[in-house]
């Protein structure tokens, strides 16, 4: 039996752990190296892609690259993985050992000693050994051997020596291999069949595909007299020019074609192109950039092909409009829901078809059925967007294609708009007051019901119905009168309401928009504010309607969250909810803080008013905490009620308040009581420097939104003016179509209706950007308002209303054009689907053409409106920013004045300390007034010279007197100098800010005068308008008046169709002409009296309260307005309530009429028939004339009559004929006497290229 020796044992294990230590680190070296050698190549291979790409992948530059590729990637494989792995490079043992070593110090020289002895015993033995040298002691080679065994043992064999570097290795070749892939992948095609070209040689198919087109549907057999679509996909490479080779069988040369992009439909991101009545065998192919596909056969066959094809739309009853046939058709666009009966025309006799309707991922089929004329007819309902296409049945069995592809759009009914005109914003009121509310519904087809939905002090909605159809009526303008003398109101208290308006959509359902919610707020009465005038203040309740500012801020968004529920995903929706229960949270602790605050203070004990606040706060704290768990829910509508009951409080609290400034008024400023009281005030309402600062960005924040805005506006008119364009040409380029379609052998029809879709596309974003902006404006509009009705108690709170009150009607009137601008692109979309669903030699589709193009005018001029008066509103701005400077500057040299008169030193400290806080805002304010000064003139420099002057002047002078760095200086001045010294100062700052004040109006009036002729446009744009606004709101009036007649009603025709009107019975020649003419002989013998009689009526308007609107639609006194939340809900009220709204609205509308003449005389037009109109309007404001039904119904008739032709005149006086719109079409009744010329324009209109 052999037994192993001990130290030939041990030895073996040493020399195993040496070499193992030895492989790692080879192993580590080809690691690294194969990581270079693969990164080296990747690039090279992505490089040899690109050049090859560049160089059309010929043959000679694949096979030079392949090789050059090749050869650096060999030699790099050479150098830094095979040379490593060379036996010849592998180190001895000893090395290892003396690598091992020095990573692994705790061996302390054993191994390496060890492993020097083995070897000198291994040259021993094999007669090697240097005779002069002592022979190894096998006691002591087995001894170090040993030693050095277990201590490499205790390091685990040296394996973590390269353990970390091995691992990093492999982690570097596995991210090389990793981002290779990834690039590979999500890199361009070009990159991919570069690579595979390089990688697979023996591929020489794959050669031929790098630069390919291919064509659908290749070789095919066609009908005789058909039609063929055809499509190229480009793969390898993009072009911009497509070009159609075609060329008949027997003909030597090619017609070149451009094909399309078609950009929708089926065969959405390929050229297409449409070849009509092919009758013989043709060969086509497509070229681009040098690339040829191969050539395909066309073939024909004498097999049934559609002819022609005819469309009969069947619109939904509810719409009311006609049915309408289309002789040569395709393509269908038509409103959801309508019936579509196809009539096909063929060009043989077939047995039979089909039609394949494709919505989606649902395919039907329709069958056709032969008629008695010989055609084949089936039916469709449009129900979805998709497509359709026509299959025969020839005579013996077999199914043909019949027809190319047809796309059907699904037009669909639009919600409809509704917005208020009067007050249109938040309002303070008497609790006397009457407040007059007007409000505009429109709908493609239809409203169906209007109602004014309200809410006093958060209690149960109450709904008033303002008008319920009886017939189609596409727009509707009505209004109520709040009488809040009926409500029982106190001082902070507060009505919230909002309208909402319902269309007669029968298919999808009736579609309900809401407006936004609005507040009246009930105030003191005029004395109290007066008082407040006069009153010391103390500089720091300006902002206590911040809290019920902040809570309305709340409802308001609480409600728009309901409103848009529907539209919203439930994540924005659940963030909403949450942001508006956090807001909620701060207000609630906002208010427990400074109930906390008066009490704790003492403050209560001193005052029994302060005490009242701190308990009218802690009523609304819990209702808050109610408000916020509803919140926290989901529970908006729920939520709702609290928020409402809430606010009510936080007014009351600020009623108080107002209560505590009125009696500092009367008591004077100097006395201690009334210096107590402005302590108190300062402890409790003043906002720190933080805050102010927050009011100071706030601002920053809605000029930056107002020019973001502007500049919005600004990029889509361009975008219009480039669409507009856009389809004049194509609507040129169809019109050249339909009149060389003969002539011709193929057209690009395909390309026609994919332009005019693409086209349509671009519009609706259009519409949907300024719906955005619409609604921006309206957030924006709330905003200020809020913040001048909590900034009206202080300073001069009436130039601060008229200031904001034009602010607000002009904020107004820019929503209103934005998103009437906005239906006008909707309205242009429809029809240019419409038109490419047309066929060339439809009359329709030129007409749908000319109607798209008049649409997009009349939305790029209400933008173009909206950017001429924008310097004259910029300048007003910075000035009335100066003028709001100027105020400030008083009322703080008047609080500096008495400073020094105040003995109290920790009173006088802290109105110190309140002044130069707002010393601090004053300048930052006009710091930002000169940097908009200095944009302003740099941006009207062109625009307007001396305005553009006049506002570098200004700013100049502010600079070159150093204002800001006085009012800084103030600051420090206030604490360190004598008070002599400190109202020199304030004297020079303000006569300053008097000077820039001045200099400002020089400007204004330099911006007014520079309009010159945009403001006379503008004006008559405005006059327009207004004139189209009067109509429609009589119209709707008459329409709600006799809806509420017993028995008017059932006159009409049901389900929604439409009827003549009581004006078109007017001009019909059988009950309504003589009556109008007996009507105006007797307005001529008395309309000089019925003038004064009706001036008198109007509730004392003023020449300068334009339209009746002023105080927002507010009224003093008892003359007309019904109780509301007593009508019937049918929407036909009790009829002597009924007579009161209606009253007050006529009255209402008497004012607009009187004001628009008088505007229109001061512009020298000729308002004969208006006069005729004011006339009628002062008969029927008496009541006992307006309670004879048929009286007062003849008398609608005839003033209606005089404004529809005044309308009308007014339009062809200002010169607003062919070339811009005739917008009595709008409301579908023409006067009897110009209908000629009406009908003279829509036939000139349809001539048009």
């Amino acid at each position: 039996m052999e037994s192993t020796h001990p130290l030939a044992s041990d030895g073996a294990s040493l020399t195993g752990v040496v070499h193992g230590v030895r492989d790692r680190w080879r192993l580590k070296r080809a690691l690294r190296g194969a990581s270079i050698v693969l990164a080296a190549a990747f690039v090279l291979l992505a490089g040899s892609a690109y050049i090859l790409d560049k160089l059309h992948y010929g043959h000679t530059v694949l096979v030079v690259t392949r090789g050059i590729v090749l050869l650096i990637v060999a030699v790099l494989a050479a150098l830094f993985v095979g040379v490593p792995l060379l036996p010849k490079r592998r180190p001895s043992d000893r090395r290892v050992a003396l690598y091992l070593e020095e990573h692994a110090p705790s061996l302390d020289a054993a191994v390496l000693t060890a492993v020097e002895l083995q070897e000198r015993e291994a040259k021993a033995d094999a007669g090697d050994a240097i005779r002069t040298r002592r022979p190894v002691s096998s006691t002591l080679l087995t001894h170090l051997t040993r030693t050095a065994l277990e201590r490499v043992h205790s390091i685990d064999d040296g394996r973590h020596v390269d353990e970390r570097e091995l691992h990093v290795s492999a982690g570097i070749l596995a991210g090389v291999i990793g981002v290779a892939l990834l690039v590979t992948l999500l890199g361009p095609t070009t990159l991919r069949h570069g690579m595979g070209l390089m990688l697979v040689p023996w591929d020489r198919e794959h050669v031929a595909e790098a630069y390919a087109i291919s064509a659908e549907p290749g070789n095919v057999t066609v009908a005789r007299g058909g039609d063929l679509l055809i499509a190229a996909h480009l793969r390898g490479f993009q072009s911009d020019e497509v070009e159609l080779l075609v060329r008949q069988r027997d003909s030597t040369s090619w017609q070149r074609l451009t094909m399309a992009l078609d950009s929708i439909g089926k065969f959405a991101g390929r050229y297409t192109f449409r070849l009509f009545d092919i009758t013989a065998p043709m060969e086509y192919l497509i070229e681009s950039n040098g690339v040829r596909s191969p050539a395909y056969k066309i073939d024909v066959a004498d097999v049934p092909y559609t002819k022609k094809l005819g469309l009969d739309y069947r619109f939904p009853s509810y719409t009311g409009l006609p049915p309408q046939a289309v002789d040569e058709g395709g393509d269908i666009a038509a409103l959801k829901g309508t019936q579509v009966r196809v009539r096909v025309t063929t060009t043989v006799p077939a047995r039979g078809g089909r039609l394949i309707v494709e919505r989606g991922q649902r395919t039907d089929t329709v069958a056709l059925t032969p008629l008695a004329d010989g055609t084949l007819g089936g039916s469709l309902r449009v129900d979805a967007a998709g497509f359709y296409k026509v299959e025969l049945q020839a005579q013996d069995g077999r199914i043909f294609p019949g027809s190319l592809d047809y796309t059907i759009d699904a037009l669909p009914d639009r919600p409809p708009t509704i917005i208020f005109t009067k007050p249109g914003r938040d309002e303070k009121v008497l609790n006397v007051d009457e407040v007059y509310a007007e409000v505009q519904a429109d709908d493609d087809y239809g409203v169906q019901k209007l109602d004014l939905v309200y809410s006093v002090n958060g209690g149960p909605e109450k709904t008033e119905p303002l008008y319920a159809a009886s017939r189609r009526t596409p727009q509707m303008t009505a209004a109520h009168t709040f009488s809040l003398e009926d409500f029982k109101l106190q001082p902070g208290d507060v009505v919230s309401y909002y309208a909402r308006a319902t269309d007669n959509d029968a298919v999808s359902g009736s579609k309900t928009t809401t407006t936004d919610i609005y507040f009246l707020n009930v105030r003191p009465f005029a004395q109290d504010y007066k008082q407040e005038q006069g009153g010391a203040g103390a500089g720091g309740a300006d902002d206590a309607g911040q809290l019920s500012e902040q809570e309305r801020q709340i409802i308001a968004g609480t409600f728009n969250t309901l409103r848009d529920k529907a539209s919203k995903q439930p994540k924005d929706l659940q963030e909403d909810l949450s942001t508006l229960r956090v807001s909620q949270q701060k207000l609630r602790g906002q208010a427990e803080e400074l109930a906390r605050r008066i009490v704790d203070r003492g403050i209560a004990a001193r005052d029994s008013n302060f005490a009242k606040i701190a308990e009218i706060l802690n009523k609304a704290t819990p209702i808050m905490d109610t408000a916020e768990k509803q919140l926290a829910g989901g529970n908006a509508q729920t939520a709702l009620a609290p928020e409402q009951r809430a606010l009510q409080q936080l007014q009351r609290a600020e009623a108080v308040f107002r209560n505590v400034r009125v009696g500092m008024g009367g008591s004077g400023g100097g006395s201690a009581g009334a210096g107590q009281r402005a302590q108190d005030l300062a402890d409790l309402f003043e906002l720190n420097r933080e805050k102010l600062r927050n009011q100071y960005e706030s601002v920053q924040r809605g000029r930056e939104q107002q020019q973001a805005a502007d500049q919005q506006i600004d990029q889509t008119a361009e975008k219009l003016k480039r669409l507009a364009a856009r389809l004049q040409q194509e609507n040129e380029r169809a019109q050249r179509k339909a009149d060389s379609l003969g002539q011709r052998m193929g057209a690009s029809g395909s390309s026609g209706g994919a332009a005019q879709r693409q086209l349509a596309q671009e519009t609706e974003e259009a519409a949907r950007q300024l719906e955005r902006l619409a609604r921006e404006k309206a957030d924006q509009q709330r905003q200020e308002s809020a913040s001048s009705q909590s900034n009206s108690s202080s300073g001069s709170p009436s130039s601060q209303s008229q200031s904001s009150s034009g602010n607000a009607q002009s904020q107004q009137r820019e929503q209103r054009s934005l998103e009437d601008a906005a239906r006008r692109l909707r309205d242009a979309a429809d029809a240019m689907r419409r038109a490419a669903s047309g066929s060339t030699s439809s009359q329709q589709a030129a007409a749908d053409a000319a109607a798209a193009a008049s649409r997009l005018e009349e939305a790029r001029r209400l933008l173009d409106q909206q950017r001429t008066g924008r310097l004259e509103r910029d300048v007003q701005d910075v000035l009335q920013s100066a003028k709001e400077l100027g105020r400030q500057e008083q009322q703080v040299a008047g609080n500096v004045g008495k400073l020094w008169d105040n003995a109290n030193a920790q009173e006088r400290a802290q109105q110190l300390q309140s002044l130069t806080e707002k010393k601090g805002q004053m300048a930052d304010e006009l710091r930002d007034l000169k940097a908009r000064m200095d944009r302003l003139s740099l941006d009207s420099r062109r625009e307007n010279k001396d305005a553009a002057t006049g506002l570098a002047e200004a700013s100049k002078a502010m600079r070159d007197r150093k204002t800001e760095e006085k009012i800084r200086a103030s600051q420090g001045a206030m604490r360190y100098s004598g008070p002599e010294y400190t109202k020199s100062l304030e004297g020079s700052i303000g006569s300053d800010l008097n000077d820039l004040q001045q200099r400002l109006e020089q400007v204004a009036t330099a911006a007014r005068n520079g309009a010159g002729k945009q403001s006379d446009q503008a004006a008559q744009s405005q006059a327009l308008d207004r004139t189209r606004d009067l109509v429609r709101g009589m119209q709707s009036l008459d329409e709600r008046m006799r809806n509420s007649q017993p028995g008017k009603g059932q006159s009409q025709q049901a389900n929604g169709q439409p009827s003549p009107q009581r004006g078109e019975q007017g001009h019909s020649g059988q009950q309504g002409q003589p009556g109008q003419q007996n009507g105006q002989q007797g307005q001529q013998g008395r309309s000089g009296q019925q003038g004064q009689n009706g001036q008198q009526s109007g509730q004392g308007q003023q020449p300068g309260q334009p339209g009746g609107a002023a105080q927002g639609g507010m009224r003093g006194g008892q003359n007309g307005g019904g109780r509301p939340g007593t009508e019937a809900a049918g929407g036909a009220p009790p009829e002597g309530q009924s007579l009161g709204q209606y009253g007050r609205e006529l009255r209402e509308r008497l004012s607009d009429a009187q004001a628009l003449r008088r505007d229109l005389q001061r512009q020298g037009l000729d308002t004969r028939e208006l006069d005729r109109a004011v006339a009628g309007l002062q008969s029927l404001s008496n009541d006992r004339l307006l309670a004879d039904e048929r009286t007062a119904a003849d008398l609608r008739a005839q003033t209606l009559d005089h404004l529809k032709a005044f309308e009308f005149a007014l339009r062809k006086k200002l010169g607003e004929g062919e070339d811009t719109r005739v917008l009595l079409g709008r409301s579908g009744d023409v006067p009897a006497a110009f209908k000629q010329y009406v009908e003279e324009y829509y036939r000139a209109l349809a001539k048009k290229p």
